[in-house]
């Protein structure tokens, strides 16, 4: 383990393909440490093997790995034997184990940090297991499967001290980053209304070899478009209207179209609040709604208003 402590780590992988295609200014920034001395590159274990970590993490992993202070994967586990041939073609110099509990309990001593990209179902157990080991932690989002989960994991990440870190990867899209910048410059004013939509025709498929469709399994997803995309629209909107909601409520109703499986998702007048010890000298007031829609055609994950 490197003897400075870590500030922070900001891997943001492109990692779903309807968001944006991966260029090299949009998908990390590395592991940082107190002082300007020169660092080792970072060791990571990459701990499931499907379409994120191949088609997202790997390409930001081989990028970013040729110079001190950046990172390289050394081992990676997998339960499908087709997707640990497929980890091997990738880093042919990785050790490759059958399960994660033989990797960290073989490899934990030489490592820095594991990559979670399994299914949500299994985020918890595996980051819980990764910070007994004092590793640091990123993980795909959502970062758990429970609100009680999330808890657990932030307060053991603290009392050991090491980084927790979900994948947001949306925050750095070119979009997204110019909608922060126009903020930033306060070039619109404040913001009235934000308006966030998703077309797919189906859900989001997982790799051929190990069960494609396990999105739409909730004992590996842990639940559904809510919960695969709702991420992204809860922390861009948190972002770009300075605010945190204290109260929610959902409400749940069937879609008027008739389409398997159909499901209309709407969290409404949410408070906002503006803790002084996190955004000080700002105003408590406000309220967004947010829509999610799930069916199989083109349909928007929208919309968050603030009144």
């Amino acid at each position: 383990m490197l003897g400075a402590r870590y500030e922070r780590i900001a891997v943001n992988m492109a990692m779903d393909h309807h968001a944006f295609r991966p260029t090299n200014d949009v998908l990390c920034e590395a592991f940082r440490t107190n002082g300007s001395r020169m660092v080792r590159r970072l060791r990571g274990a990459s701990i499931g093997f499907g379409f994120i970590a191949e088609a997202g993490h790997s390409p930001s992993y081989a990028a970013n790995s040729g110079n001190p202070g950046d990172f390289e994967i050394v081992a990676i586990a997998d339960i499908s034997a087709a997707r640990r041939a497929a980890a091997r073609r990738v880093y042919p110099s990785a050790r490759v184990y059958d399960n994660w509990e033989r990797l960290l309990n073989k490899e934990a001593s030489n490592l820095d940090f594991v990559d979670i990209t399994t299914p949500p179902y299994a985020h918890s157990e595996i980051a819980h297991a990764a910070l007994n080991h004092r590793l640091h932690v990123l993980c795909e989002k959502p970062l758990a499967a429970s609100l009680e989960q999330a808890q657990s994991m932030v307060t053991h990440a603290a009392n050991a001290r090491r980084v927790l870190f979900p994948c947001h990867n949306y925050r750095h899209a070119p979009v997204v980053k110019a909608v922060r910048s126009l903020l930033a410059q306060d070039l619109i004013g404040p913001v009235q209304l934000v308006t966030l939509q998703t077309f797919r025709p189906t859900h989001a498929r997982g790799v051929a070899e190990w069960r494609p469709d396990w999105r739409r399994e909730s004992k590996y997803s842990a639940g559904g478009i809510a919960m695969d995309h709702g991420s992204h629209t809860f922390y861009l909107a948190f972002e770009w209207m300075r605010a945190f909601p204290t109260s929610v409520t959902p409400k749940l109703r069937p879609a008027v179209i008739t389409i398997p499986r159909t499901t209309l998702v709407a969290l409404s007048h949410s408070q906002l609040a503006l803790p002084s010890q996190i955004l000080p000298g700002l105003p408590e007031c406000g309220k967004f709604t947010i829509h999610f829609t799930e069916q199989w055609a083109p349909s928007p994950l929208r919309m968050m208003k603030l009144e």
